[in-house]
């Protein structure tokens, strides 16, 4: 199951949106992934997805298995959260995404690899360490990063 299977909608403009972001765009209301023609193909990216074997599974980085596993999650909690407007048929899928989410879950080890974003990042800087302008600072679209972030005495 490609992760942009999940993460991709497609606006009425015909452009893409959601790549770029951490969680799938759904809403509460929203029957995106759940019914129609989407949960359709979501149903037949899980089923596929869940037929490969675990030897397949675990050609995925440690990363890619955790970014999927996150996405599914979140897609399983939103088909949740819906409670009784959830079909029997979404409801046993719900079960195939949970038994699939366990399949992608890392070992310990995988999990003590995995990258240090926030170290990276503080070691890159590729951001600005405080926000330059009052605006900026309460935009919280302007990303900034302070130096002393996790410094318990810090700003």
């Amino acid at each position: 199951m490609p992760y942009e299977s999940v993460m991709a909608r497609t606006g009425p403009d015909g452009k893409i949106y959601g790549l770029d972001g951490l969680d799938p765009l759904l809403w509460n209301s929203s029957t995106y992934l759940l019914e129609g023609n989407t949960g359709e193909e979501f149903d037949t990216a899980l089923a596929e997805f869940a037929a490969q074997s675990d030897d397949v599974i675990r050609t995925y980085s440690p990363t890619q298995r955790a970014m999927l596993q996150r996405v599914l999650w979140v897609v399983f909690d939103r088909a949740a959260a819906r409670g009784r407007g959830v079909s029997p048929e979404k409801r046993e899928n719900q079960a195939k995404t949970a038994k699939l989410i366990t399949r992608l879950a890392l070992s310990r080890e995988e999990i003590a690899k995995l990258p240090d974003t926030f170290a990276e990042t503080a070691r890159t800087k590729p951001h600005p360490r405080e926000p330059k302008t009052e605006i900026e600072f309460k935009n919280r679209f302007v990303p900034f990063f302070p130096d002393d972030l996790l410094d318990a005495d810090g700003a």
